[in-house]
């Protein structure tokens, strides 16, 4: 299995133990020790994850809950708090832990559900006051999944990580900064473009700014429709991104290694049964616009809203084997897709499957869909 597959099974079975979470200490043995143990982590060694620990000059009942070692050396504080708690409001807490112990340079702050990765890059040994990093189980993106795997200790390299912590400081900073000039350009930017387009002769005044403060803005909004439209129309192939990267782990004394990343297709028949259960399930949603798939190695999923709100999820073999699994009871699904063969499938699947031969088969289930995405709605 993937990392990225990996990490949605968790995803998928935090959604189904959360519920029974009430504790900080569930919360950690539920939650969060998965996630450890998803970064490779083997959480029954105390030479890999060490609980309880005393960080640095901090009082002797001030622990960390866990840190992380590599090679017998400090890697990653990580601080764990209850399932319902905010986490903002502990990070001077986690701040102590971290600036006491400066061979750590990652500390993350987590409830199970969110987590914060923080460092050191705006003064050394001394605890970001923002995070660089946030990764929530409940919505995440496939950038997320590969930012995230550069924390897996099997790749983990500290010079590495702290520079690329820099780069999504900076990357971030730069969106927000074009976000805002794309709903409000400034007087200097509006000044910038008329200036550069030479739009007008001699200087460019206030009166001048604001006559083409609209223009730029709408201006702004065409260019990326016009751009984002070519690349779907875009008929050239695109070289497929790297799909090995190296990384060293001298700090962690371990040689450098290749660590694959999954290729996933999406395929005409896959779009196309996306298609037809969202024109299915349109109108039994608040939000149309957030039904959306995720496609991965083993599955293809019809979601609404967040990465685990799934509501169909389709494995498309080799041959007419097509089957298409759901969260809702096996006797509601019998009772909703008379004619189809259903079954109890293995748990990544869901609750109850039925198989189909092609996509148009699936047209007379639109009460099963309908049913299907209430839900999780």
């Amino acid at each position: 299995m993937s990392f990225a597959d990996s990490v949605r099974t968790l995803a998928n079975q935090i959604e189904e133990r959360r519920k029974h979470v009430q504790t900080e200490e569930a919360c950690k043995q539920a939650l969060i020790l998965p996630f450890v143990a998803l970064l490779g982590f083997d959480v029954w060694n105390p030479a890999e994850v060490i609980p309880e620990y005393k960080a640095g000059w901090a009082k002797a009942t001030e622990k960390i809950d866990y840190a992380l070692q590599i090679a017998r050396r400090l890697a990653i504080f990580v601080e764990a708090k209850g399932p319902n708690e905010t986490l903002a409001n502990y990070d001077p807490q986690l701040a102590k832990y971290f600036n006491s112990t400066p061979d750590v340079k990652f500390a993350i702050i987590t409830n199970g559900i969110q987590y914060r990765f923080f460092t050191d890059l705006q003064e050394r040994n001394m605890l970001d006051k923002k995070p660089f990093f946030e990764f929530d189980f409940e919505q995440f993106t496939d950038s997320d999944i590969a930012v995230l795997e550069r924390f897996r200790k099997e790749v983990f390299n500290v010079e590495g990580l702290v520079s690329y912590a820099e780069d999504l400081v900076f990357l971030s900073t730069l969106k927000n900064l074009f976000k805002n000039l794309l709903r409000d350009p400034s007087d200097e930017f509006t000044r910038f473009a008329v200036s550069a387009a030479e739009l007008v002769e001699g200087r460019v005044t206030q009166k001048v700014i604001d006559r083409f403060k609209p223009l730029v803005k709408e201006s702004i909004s065409a260019a990326i429709l016009e751009i984002v439209g070519q690349s779907f129309l875009q008929t050239t192939p695109v070289p497929p991104p790297e799909t090995t990267s190296t990384v060293t782990t001298e700090e962690a004394g371990e040689s450098s290694e290749e660590v694959p990343t999954s290729r996933v297709v999406t395929t005409d028949e896959e779009l196309k049964i996306f298609d037809l259960i969202t024109q299915m399930v349109s109108e039994h949603v608040p939000e149309p616009g957030k039904l959306r798939y995720q496609d991965t190695e083993r599955y293809f999923s019809v979601l609404y809203a967040k990465t685990t709100g799934w509501f169909a999820r389709m494995v498309i073999q080799r041959g007419d084997k097509r089957m298409v699994g759901f969260r809702l009871p096996l006797e509601r699904v019998r009772e909703l897709a008379p004619g189809f063969q259903v079954d109890e499938p293995p748990t990544w699947i869901g609750t109850s499957r039925i198989y189909f031969s092609a996509p148009e088969d699936l047209l007379p289930l639109r009460d099963l869909f309908i049913a299907a995405v209430r839900e999780v709605v």
